[in-house]
């Protein structure tokens, strides 16, 4: 297999399916979206377990925009109001965190293909050493589309309620969460472009789930 079908982790395209319907509470937009996915959640290292599926998981209620913040390559404080107007797709991966390592070449080319005036991917590295992991891994593979982002103490994922790794979070607009995924992903697969574009074409998503 060349190195393009290993990244695309054995598709079998006759199962893959994404769902786009408008359903759910108060008439809110409810998206299910399945990808092939790979590596069990992990908080070590080891190769990847591969899997069929991991569900994208919604977010039942209208939320705040979390005071979440980290730092970027020249040590300045960074939050979710730096992107406001932008759908982001916010991504914590790792050194020691083989899931993080395979799905980091499709994020990068997710942001390649698609970050512009409307979405933008945030990678956010949390090793202890912050910038110098974030570096090495950046070259291995070279990811050249991704911007330097750490959080070596873990504050943001305090904030944000990360429990496994990878995991990521798309945001609307305004900073507010619509969802998560935990596990490795094929973030530049059809369907995950297909749930990425949904909420840059709904910006009204999080105004019609239910307040909290």
């Amino acid at each position: 297999m060349d190195g393009r079908g290993q990244r695309k982790i054995r598709r079998n395209t006759d199962e893959q399916k994404n769902h786009l319907d408008r359903a759910g509470r108060g008439g809110a937009h409810r998206v299910r979206g399945t990808f092939r996915v790979f590596g069990d959640k992990t908080s070590g290292g080891g190769a990847p377990a591969y899997r069929p599926y991991a569900e994208f998981s919604f977010g039942a209620q209208h939320p705040a925009r979390p005071k979440a913040v980290w730092a970027d390559g020249k040590g300045r404080q960074v939050g979710l109001d730096k992107f406001e107007g932008k759908v982001v797709l916010f991504n914590y991966y790792a050194s020691w965190c083989a899931p993080c390592k395979h799905e980091l070449p499709g994020i990068d080319r997710l942001q390649a293909s698609m970050a512009g005036k409307d979405f933008t991917v945030v990678a956010v590295n949390i090793d202890h050493t912050g910038k110098i992991a974030a570096g090495r891994l950046k070259c291995q593979p070279r990811l050249n589309h991704l911007d330097t982002f750490v959080d070596p103490q873990g504050n943001s994922g305090k904030v944000l309620g990360l429990h496994a790794m990878p995991t990521t979070f798309i945001f609307d607009r305004q900073g507010r969460e619509v969802g998560k995924l935990e596990g490795g992903a094929e973030w530049d697969s059809k369907e995950a472009r297909a749930l990425t574009k949904y909420f840059i074409d709904r910006p009204e998503y999080t105004d019609n789930l239910p307040k909290k």
